[in-house]
């Protein structure tokens, strides 16, 4: 199922603060808080019950995943030209994506290019996150298509 643009950014925020979340370093009952919450914003943003499972079983193989890879590689600094395509705000961004695990730091470039493609440069803070909302939808999809049955 395809998701609207709005429904994408919602399932993008809401694993940022979740992931945020559970990598703070918190007890045991406000990690479990924390994946309450996200499923019910979920839900409440009219994702369908199936979509909203999906997510959640998808988010927790990748975490177990990340868990098992160990550290995030380091990730390199703009180019001089790089600086003037994103704004700081939008590689802080990246940034923030690549050491949450919502992507990988190899696609940083590709997720940069096709922002740059569609939006005016610099790329700002709100067009990259759109872009990563549709990464990030896309890859909960393909990852909760193999977790659930049909």
């Amino acid at each position: 199922m395809e998701l609207s643009p709005a429904q994408q950014l919602q399932l993008f925020r809401s694993s940022r603060l979740l992931l945020e979340s559970l990598s703070s370093g918190k007890g045991a009952r406000a990690k479990s808080d924390a994946w309450k919450s996200f499923s019910s914003e979920l839900a409440e943003s009219g994702l369908p019950r199936g979509m909203v499972l999906g997510a959640v079983a998808a988010v927790k193989a990748r975490l177990g995943r990340a868990k098992e890879g160990g550290k995030v590689p380091p990730i390199r600094q703009l180019h001089q030209m790089e600086r003037e395509i994103v704004s700081t705000e939008a590689w802080g961004l990246l940034l923030e994506s690549v050491r949450l695990g919502l992507i990988e730091g190899r696609q940083t470039d590709d997720i940069l290019e096709q922002t740059a493609q569609r939006s005016a440069l610099p790329v700002q803070k709100t067009g990259l996150e759109q872009s990563l909302a549709k990464n990030w939808s896309r890859i909960l999809n393909a990852e909760a298509n193999g977790l659930l049955p049909s």
